[in-house]
């Protein structure tokens, strides 16, 4: 059984619009998201991997996921800019 949260596509959307021209300074840039598996982890993950297919797509960034694993181990389906790094750090 997947464990994968699909974001609803418009509230990222709203979330990108909202930025604007912000979201282009992540343009060619390795954004790190600790806590990539957690709920503001995930949509944080989300809005990225959004706007590299919608705004940077002409410089995506990359994304790395830190996170420890403990409470929803797998939330993100495999994508060619996500490198996800189980890692504890307590």
């Amino acid at each position: 059984m997947s464990t994968q949260m699909n974001l609803p596509v418009q509230d990222i959307d709203t979330v990108l619009a909202g930025l604007g021209q912000l979201v282009r300074r992540f343009s060619a840039r390795t954004v790190l998201v600790a806590g990539s598996q957690g709920f503001l982890g995930r949509w944080l993950v989300q809005t990225f991997l959004r706007a590299n297919e919608t705004v940077l797509q002409d410089a995506p960034c990359k994304l790395l996921g830190l996170d420890s694993g403990i409470v929803a181990a797998g939330t993100h389906a495999p994508q060619v800019r996500l490198r996800h790094v189980e890692y504890d750090l307590a």
